[in-house]
């Protein structure tokens, strides 16, 4: 009887005990781990260290935390409840918090370290093309080339981790980004960067094969200047020459996937709108011949051509590419030219020198630009009228960049500095565009009898001072005066 007593007594004590235990925290609000110390009026948890330990956050992988919030991530209670969570993430060592919408590293702020995965030959992650300017922006496009698909995305650019950049796409501009340009020895800012995505693949972290994006620096709507190498008027020597950045008519083209074809010119021509690539053709129907080019006549009123020798405003040629079908070789008619009369001097001095002047207000450029003569564009090649192969330029390297994905976009990286696009042509008897990412052809300020020299290119080799008629349309690659 006095043994069941003293058990009654002693099991009471351990509930009063208990219940005092549990309830303390609800009655305070407060506890301190490590001392006897009262808690702060601040603190909900305090803990006072030994010095000899630490206190170990839950540890996680990134797979482990994708699963963990994916329990959460689609419910907004649960999202928001789930605020402040953290974990040590195992995968980069950072600790990592979540904030109700995403996680937030405290390895440089959101920052976290890049660490590669293994490459997986079936992940893909590019981009359009090959080269771009920080004002654009380029779609860049991760995959996986067989089943299961990805459940989640990671893109990495110049070695570093892009927060946000957590999907399939991811719409990349240089600045946004951060990348950091780096002056070369001609005074260009650029910088070749390695693009790469992580995917998680069935519970596995993967990566793609890096490719790269050259970034060049250059403003918008206005011409930079691009610096090459070119050989001197003599030859023996390589200079700096100055080059636009792009093909007049793509100075505000902001997408480098459109290949920044520019403008078409017709030799001689000032910008009236024929440049265009959708613009009309004259005549609008049926085929072209002498009398449908644009006449000289000594009677201004009777001319379509004003005193510059453009197309008069109001003339039915105006703003429209002038063909020419009948390439007739009598010395009263003109040959395969938009104009009636031959006038060698609509862009350059109608010599073949190096340093042309400007031929004003004819030529399309804007101030302190000009078309460049021959001479001069074949310069960065190998000088003069020298052609050949690609990879036996001597002035510059001359690199191909070949269509990435889907969407082609070819040309030429010089330097790896200034880049040509395959722009393509309009044919003097059609007016039709033709030869995209399949042929560049570059107006010079030099004629050749009755036609004129341009630069072209195709995917091996490079000619340096081809001659077409002037009727032709091609690309105008500027050159500073």
């Amino acid at each position: 009887m006095k043994t069941t007593k003293h058990k009654r007594l002693w099991l009471l004590a351990a509930i009063l005990t208990t219940t005092c235990f549990f309830t303390m925290p609800a009655i305070h609000a407060q506890v301190t781990v490590g001392s006897n110390k009262e808690p702060e009026t601040f603190s909900a948890l305090e803990l006072i260290s030994n010095e000899k330990a630490g206190l170990r956050m839950p540890l996680l992988t990134t797979v482990e935390r994708n699963a963990m919030e994916a329990t959460y991530k689609s419910n907004p209670d649960k999202n928001a409840l789930a605020k402040g969570l953290t974990i040590y993430n195992t995968t980069n060592n950072c600790i990592e918090f979540w904030n109700g919408e995403k996680w937030i590293s405290t390895c440089g702020g959101e920052v976290p370290p890049y660490i590669p995965a293994p490459i997986d030959g079936n992940c893909y992650a590019f981009g359009c093309a090959e080269y771009m300017f920080t004002y654009q922006t380029m779609t860049l496009v991760a995959g996986y080339n067989t089943l299961p698909q990805p459940t989640s995305y990671q893109w990495v650019i110049d070695g570093k981790v892009i927060p946000d950049a957590i999907d399939a796409t991811y719409a990349f501009n240089p600045v946004e980004a951060g990348i950091e340009l780096e002056e070369d020895e001609l005074g260009n800012w650029k910088k070749v960067v390695p693009v790469t995505c992580q995917m998680e693949i069935d519970g596995e972290m993967k990566e793609a094969a890096a490719s790269e994006i050259l970034i060049v620096k250059a403003t918008k709507g206005v011409l930079s200047p691009i610096y090459v190498y070119a050989w001197d008027e003599t030859g023996t020597k390589k200079v700096k020459a100055t080059f636009a950045h792009v093909n007049l008519g793509a100075e505000d083209e902001t997408n480098p996937c459109d290949n920044m074809k520019g403008y078409l010119y017709q030799w001689g021509r000032w910008s009236d709108d024929h440049q265009l690539r959708n613009s009309e053709a004259w005549p609008l129907s049926g085929d072209a011949d002498d009398g449908t080019i644009a006449q000289y006549n000594d009677d201004n009123v009777l001319s379509d051509l004003d005193v510059n020798g453009q197309v008069k405003e109001g003339n039915d040629r105006y703003g429209k590419f002038i063909k020419h079908k009948v390439l007739s070789q009598e010395p009263e008619k003109q040959y395969g030219d938009w104009r009636s009369t031959r006038k060698d001097n609509l862009w350059g001095d109608g010599t073949d020198n190096y340093n042309q002047a400007k031929a004003t207000p004819s030529d399309p450029c804007p101030s302190g630009w000009k078309v460049p003569s021959q001479k001069q564009i074949g310069a960065i090649f190998k000088g003069g009228l020298t052609s050949g192969e690609s990879t036996t330029a001597t002035a510059n390297t001359w690199k191909l960049t070949d269509n990435i994905g889907p969407i082609k976009t070819r040309g030429y990286k010089v330097a790896e500095a200034l880049y040509l696009p395959m722009a393509g042509t309009k044919e003097y008897n059609v007016g039709v565009p033709s030869l995209e990412n399949g042929n560049g052809r570059y107006w010079s300020s030099t004629i050749s009898f009755d036609a004129a020299r341009y630069l072209s290119f195709y995917v091996k080799d490079v000619y340096a001072g081809n001659t077409i008629h002037r009727a032709q349309g091609a690309s105008v690659r500027c050159i500073q005066e």
